[in-house]
């Protein structure tokens, strides 16, 4: 690997494709709002975002039930949202076995469980007793087959080769587990535009068959710019949320994602 100081930094500022966007507003729940909106509401605020081209969705996070989850399959049912919405549900290591309880308890379809992404976040809890490779193990078991892991850090200090070998190193964990899509959490909100460049251009250069995401934090005010600077890196996911809701400071703005994909003339699928 080389020097992450010295590799050449390759970006593309028009003219390009991104293929994947993710609204994350559904997420929220009880994890981080006292007065969560109603799952009924989520729902429709999910149809009316299907509504205007947006289609992928994270849709709970583990250990609340997956009722939105529910929901949404519940509308392509009926075909009240396209077919082609696909969801995203998100289980946190830490408590794992309470989403995997969930989901084994209830006589869910396994193609809806089939057809969901299951995102993993904290991929080093409790490293040493195998409990990323369990829970990925388990919910194969329920005909699981699409993964995403998000690779945690918080981006105090200098960005070093130290850092950047802790993330390939917690990479190559997930790729070895079969995982295709890397989500890079910049869990404090401390990244900055010109780092986010340099990083997303490696791990392009490193790892050329994956998917790979910024989960950006808005604590600085640089969640919409490191989302850009990702994809301008080569990225080729964009997270973001109605006016930036959740994720404790805020994400990246949907919606400002999208403005800058007009004036940038970048196209969003």
């Amino acid at each position: 690997m080389e020097n992450c100081n010295e590799k050449k930094i390759r970006l593309r500022f028009n003219d390009f494709k991104v293929p994947y966007l993710i609204d994350e507003t559904l997420r929220e729940g009880v994890e981080r709002c006292p007065f969560p909106i109603s799952n009924e509401d989520k729902c429709l605020l999910l149809k009316k975002m299907s509504q205007v081209g947006i289609r992928e969705f994270i849709v709970g996070c583990g250990p609340e039930s997956p009722d939105v989850w529910e929901g949404l399959f519940s509308m392509k049912e009926k075909k009240e949202i396209p077919k082609d919405v696909e969801a995203t549900f998100i289980v946190l290591l830490n408590c794992w076995e309470t989403a995997f309880e969930h989901f084994s308890s209830q006589k869910y379809l396994r193609k809806n469980i089939e057809e969901t992404v299951f995102s993993f976040g904290m991929i080093t809890y409790k490293e040493s007793q195998n409990t990323f490779e369990n829970a990925i193990k388990s919910f194969r078991s329920l005909g699981a087959k699409k993964f995403k892991a998000s690779i945690l850090n918080n981006f105090r200090g200098e960005y070093n080769d130290k850092k950047y070998k802790e993330i390939c190193r917690q990479i190559d964990i997930a790729i070895n587990l079969g995982v295709s899509v890397i989500r890079i959490n910049d869990s404090v909100g401390l990244l900055q535009p010109h780092i986010t460049h340099q990083l997303c251009s490696q791990l392009i250069s490193d790892y050329p068959e994956i998917i790979f995401c910024l989960h950006a934090h808005n604590d600085t005010g640089l969640a919409v710019a490191n989302a850009i600077a990702s994809i301008q890196a080569g990225f080729q996911m964009l997270e973001g949320s109605l006016s930036g809701f959740g994720n404790r400071s805020g994400i990246a703005p949907i919606e400002q994602v999208l403005n800058s994909h007009n004036k940038c003339n970048f196209n969003c699928n």
